[in-house]
């Protein structure tokens, strides 16, 4: 699911069988935020509450805390809100308008184990606030060396319409370069890398996590063919495309797993690249 600037992501960790614990926030970072989302970082095991802009909390009361995240999110609540006070219920909504702020705010729950899976969420929103402070001044060595801070392998994808709009909206989950001869992202991009997607001559407008690839080369005219009608779903290619692509050699598939849209960032690129690896000696640690 894919979700606009203003949209937040909630996780909370279970199980959620204190029904009768009074909810309570409790302090284990300076100012509440995660210095960190290594997951070799030992503060990890002590998080009970991770916000999408990594502000984190361990909690008490976590059945009531659940609930009242169905609620601030407008979502029918679960069956174990029945469990819970109405006092229990309503102190632990408080505390949550407190942190989230705005009442519009579209939420979105998460409800896990452990927190394994919350690297690539956090890896993104870090890597788009590092983009909005550094908005004025935006060039391929500015975003090398962003990536490089937060320890992401990232990769600058140059795309045209309707194509990128389509990632965006959930329409296209697969990327794809197909190519005359080996040129990046052939063997360059891997699963957990980040992808910053700029428009053709236009801003940056979204970030996205690389799920998995798949390389395939040399090919035929038809071996071109075959690939495209195979993945045809994921990469939703239009006519214009495939006609012109049906000489190619190499073919890159980049399967985008989530995507985070960000407002439009102007970015200095004097060449005409259509791929750029910002930092291919970085070893992405989102995963």
């Amino acid at each position: 699911m894919r979700y606009l600037l203003i949209s937040g992501k909630v996780k909370l960790r279970g199980p959620f069988d204190d029904y009768s614990e009074a909810p309570e926030l409790i302090s284990i970072e300076k100012n509440n935020v995660l210095p960190t989302v290594s997951r070799r970082y030992a503060g990890r095991e002590l998080i009970d509450l991770w916000f999408w802009d990594n502000r984190v909390f361990a909690v008490r009361g976590k059945a009531s805390f659940f609930t009242a995240l169905h609620t601030f999110s407008g979502k029918p609540l679960p069956n174990i809100a029945e469990t819970i006070s109405d006092r229990n219920h309503q102190r632990a909504l408080e505390l949550l308008h407190h942190l989230i702020g705005d009442p519009n705010l579209h939420i979105s729950i998460e409800k896990i184990n452990s927190f394994e899976a919350v690297d690539s969420d956090s890896s993104l929103s870090l890597l788009q606030k590092e983009l909005y402070k550094n908005e004025n001044s935006l060039n391929v060595a500015v975003l090398t060396q962003i990536c490089s801070q937060i320890n992401v392998r990232g990769h600058l994808a140059i795309l045209t319409q309707p194509y990128l709009d389509k990632i965006i909206a959930g329409k296209k989950t697969i990327e794809s370069r197909f190519s005359k001869v080996r040129v990046p992202p052939f063997y360059k991009v891997k699963k957990g890398d980040v992808l910053l997607l700029k428009e053709v001559a236009g801003p940056i407008t979204a970030i996205a996590l690389v799920s998995k690839v798949k390389f395939f080369g040399p090919l035929e005219r038809e071996d071109v063919e075959v690939v495209m009608r195979d993945y045809g779903e994921g990469l939703a290619l239009e006519e214009p495309f495939t006609k012109a692509k049906q000489d190619s050699k190499y073919a890159s598939l980049i399967y985008i797993g989530h995507v985070l849209p960000t407002k439009p960032l102007s970015i200095l690129k004097s060449d005409r690249r259509a791929w750029v690896v910002l930092n291919d000696g970085v070893q992405s640690r989102i995963f």
